[in-house]
């Protein structure tokens, strides 16, 4: 076998070599847009479902909070609350779901997306983390001996700030 043939093939074998490489690369590229897209698609889905949820939670808490504003204006006048007044809050709350974010962080498919776009998909999953929590509090506030044990008026204080402040963040 002479060199220059030897040189040929090994050349050729290379090349070979390389675009195998190359074709790969690529199709393991496309596999991963593939996943990314499918990522994003799933935690769109998501962002709605939840956004939804919100929504129907804030109309429900607009009409608490118009339900007892008056009476807390009548409260600043009077020191009591009317009796036909019912005080028990009318609260809802929802989980809201983060599982096709989880799962985009775990399988490491975000590294596929721009990064402007999963800044702004890590700020609208904080700010549903922020909204849970406040939900949270207000529940356990509620159930809290303290204000069980309070005086009607400022249980009802009490509770439309929390509301108030709730439906803020919504």
């Amino acid at each position: 076998m002479s060199i220059k043939r030897l040189a040929i093939e090994v050349v050729f074998l290379v090349v070979a070599l390389f675009l195998a490489l190359a074709v790969d690369e690529a199709w393991e590229d496309h596999e991963n847009g593939v996943a990314a897209n499918l990522a994003l698609t799933r935690i769109h889905q998501e962002l709605d479902g939840n956004r939804q949820l919100i929504k129907e939670e804030n109309e429900q808490h607009k009409l608490e909070l118009q339900r007892i504003q008056p009476v807390i204006v009548q409260l600043d006048s009077q020191s009591s609350i009317p009796e036909d007044f019912d005080p028990n809050l009318n609260l809802q709350i929802s989980i809201l779901r983060d599982t096709a974010w989880r799962s985009a962080q775990l399988t490491d498919v975000l590294k596929y997306l721009p990064y402007e776009q999963i800044q702004s998909l890590a700020s609208v999953y904080s700010l549903q983390e922020l909204y849970q929590s406040q939900m949270s509090q207000v529940f356990n506030y509620q159930g809290n001996v303290e204000f069980i044990q309070a005086e009607p008026e400022v249980q009802l204080r009490s509770a439309f700030q929390s509301l108030l402040k709730t439906y803020v963040i919504e």
